[in-house]
């Protein structure tokens, strides 16, 4: 793959996208919250990311919102190795589909402002989940995304 031209803006390891998955189906009816991490990359101007691994921790959860509890960002914080970025955040909406409520895009906005941040969105009652990214006016749009085993 890295020889080829990258067709698609998310490039996510199987197993990182099998843990989140796994990780909002064990908090339902509750929703859950993580970062994704990895490496941004290049292809002749065209810009996209590589999610490798996800990092979590203590959450305060109910059906409709969720949040890091404030002791827990430093053990967030610290799981970060010095060659990999924070590509963005994910969260579960379970048995409301896959969409960035108002809430949300604000989130993104303030938090994710960099071009190639992306959220993943999961709902492990529909057993559903989507890649998105947020421009400047609040308005989100679908990322195309390709599962991978191994970067070579």
């Amino acid at each position: 793959m890295a020889e080829t031209e990258p067709v698609s803006e998310v490039y996510i390891r199987k197993d990182a996208l099998a843990e989140a998955i796994e990780q909002a189906k064990k908090a339902v009816p509750d929703e859950t919250i993580g970062f994704m991490l990895g490496k941004v990359r290049e292809w002749e101007k065209r810009t996209y990311v590589v999610i490798e691994r996800l990092v979590t921790a203590e959450t305060d959860s109910t059906k409709t919102t969720t949040k890091f509890k404030m002791e827990s960002l430093g053990k967030v914080a610290g799981e970060i190795r010095d060659d990999e970025v924070i590509i963005g955040w994910y969260h579960s909406h379970p048995g409301y589909g896959c969409f960035l409520s108002e809430i949300d895009i604000m989130t993104h906005a303030q938090q994710f402002y960099k071009p190639y941040n992306v959220a993943l969105v999961i709902d492990p009652v529909k057993n559903e989940w989507k890649f998105f990214k947020t421009d400047d006016e609040g308005n989100y749009r679908d990322v195309d995304y390709e599962l991978w085993e191994k970067w070579e």
